[in-house]
């Protein structure tokens, strides 16, 4: 496994590489000492999304070496049955999948988090910035129509549409000088405005002024306030749930956060899925001529399981089932198949 684990992560690093690289092309802050920064704090979140391969090719090359030496056929000879010399595997495979969700996935995150800042602003220029947390939501902006910079809070948000309530406004010139500060009843999100009502604006040395209505251009979208702010991958395993409810007090929506956190949860149930997908394509066969072809259908079989998580995800995320189904459904039919395929080679 240890084997398998550095070569998937050597071929992932040079490959982010060179994407980076592709990326950076034509933009003098992106240099490579940024680029290498970018793609090591990215390497943990994707180790973790090619975790349950490995997995795979560990047990493949594992089952395949003990088939050809004879080992498996000795064992079940003298007695031993499938699932006794299965279950050391299976141990292994449910611990590690424990250790990556509780403690491999906070440091994945904390670094995730640290590329998404470099990328933002070595690659992407975006300068919009947002947080969420229990005082309320926060966003930073570009001051469109003069130089400077616009902070805005808002202690909640509706869901149905961009709109933000008991909303602050804060404006700063260049060099960070404070210019004035807006109190708004609420903040709509229409097009490239945010349209504010019973205004209040407050300027240094100035009487308060009342308006009913104000527009103030914004660049950004519906999208922006709903992917930057709420990346689960920036979030540990340990963090999700008190983030859930943040968000979910705020009026935003945590179905994306829910998926993910039990995709997490799923984490152990789905490397034994690995190791029992590897176990029914090798343990049985030790002919040759044969064992190219158990592989490549072991391998195609792993990745027909990974293909229906994510299926099930995406209809999680629409609504069409259960969060907790679209997670756990995949896995728990594919074991139980692959269950009934050990009985047949136990038995025969």
């Amino acid at each position: 496994m240890l084997i398998t684990f550095a070569v998937a992560l050597a071929l992932t690093f040079l490959i982010d590489m060179v994407e980076l690289l592709r990326r950076a092309s034509g933009k003098d802050d992106a240099t490579f000492w940024v680029i290498l920064k970018i793609a090591f704090y990215r390497l943990p979140n994707l180790s973790q999304q090619m975790a349950p391969f490995v997995v795979l090719f560990s047990a493949i090359l594992s089952f395949t070496k003990l088939a050809k030496s004879s080992e498996l056929a000795v064992a079940r000879a003298s007695g031993l049955s499938v699932w006794q010399f299965l279950l050391p595997s299976i141990t292994t495979a449910a611990i590690l999948g424990v250790f990556v969700m509780a403690v491999f996935n906070p440091l994945a995150a904390i670094m995730h988090n640290k590329a998404e800042h470099l990328n933002d602003k070595y690659l992407e220029y975006n300068l919009n910035q947002f947080l969420l947390n229990k005082g309320g939501l926060w966003v930073k902006q570009q001051n469109l129509v003069k130089d400077g910079e616009l902070v805005i809070h808002a202690l909640r948000s509706a869901t149905e549409e961009v709109k933000l309530f008991d909303v602050i406004i804060f404006e700063y010139g260049l060099n960070g000088v404070f210019n004035k500060r807006i109190d708004a009843k609420s903040a709509l999100l229409e097009g490239e405005y945010w349209r504010l009502e019973d205004v209040l604006i407050n300027k240094p040395d100035n009487k308060p002024v009342e308006k009913e209505e104000l527009f103030i251009v914004t660049n950004i979208t519906p999208e922006d306030i709903q992917e930057n702010f709420v990346d689960p991958d920036t979030l540990s395993f340990w963090a999700l749930p008190g983030f859930i409810d943040v968000l979910e007090k705020a009026g935003f929506s945590s179905v994306k956060h829910k998926q993910y956190y039990n995709s997490l949860l799923a984490l152990p149930a789905t490397f034994v899925t690995m190791v029992l997908v590897a176990a029914v394509f090798t343990i049985k066969f030790n002919r040759r001529g044969k064992s190219g072809y158990l592989i490549v259908s072991a391998i195609i079989a792993g990745f027909v399981f990974y293909f229906f998580t994510k299926l099930s995800a995406g209809f999680g995320l629409a609504g069409t089932i259960p969060l907790w189904a679209s997670a756990w459904l995949p896995t728990l039919v594919y074991v139980m198949i692959l269950i009934s395929f050990l009985l047949h080679i136990e038995e025969n």
